[in-house]
């Protein structure tokens, strides 16, 4: 599973614009790629959402938005929501472009 993950976030990593929660098409295929992985298997993953802002409450906000774009995709592609646990990190651990990157993990 970790190794399927590893190889949709490869081909299209899960970006996005600044000061955006809009998932481009490519991420929305990397996301399809990790539900068809989903499949069949009660594995849960992690995804950890990040945002820039200087301001602290902003970024917490726009990186829970992020987070529930992930999600709502995933369920889209019938992966249970149950399944997918979000860490909206603001920007407590990443700044910059490095904030328009997205992790997703199989959680522990």
């Amino acid at each position: 599973m970790t190794a399927a993950i590893q190889q949709a976030l490869q081909q299209s990593p899960i970006t996005f614009t600044t000061e955006s929660a809009e998932l481009s098409e490519k991420s929305k295929t990397a996301l399809g790629e990790i539900a068809k992985a989903m499949q069949g298997n009660d594995v849960k993953i992690a995804v950890a959402t990040h945002a820039g802002y200087p301001d602290a409450e902003k970024s917490k906000a726009l990186s829970e938005k992020r987070a529930e774009a992930i999600t709502a995709a995933l369920e889209g592609a019938g992966v249970a929501k149950d399944r997918v646990k979000t860490e909206a990190t603001g920007n407590e651990k990443a700044q910059g472009d490095k904030a328009l990157d997205t992790q997703i993990t199989v959680a522990q």
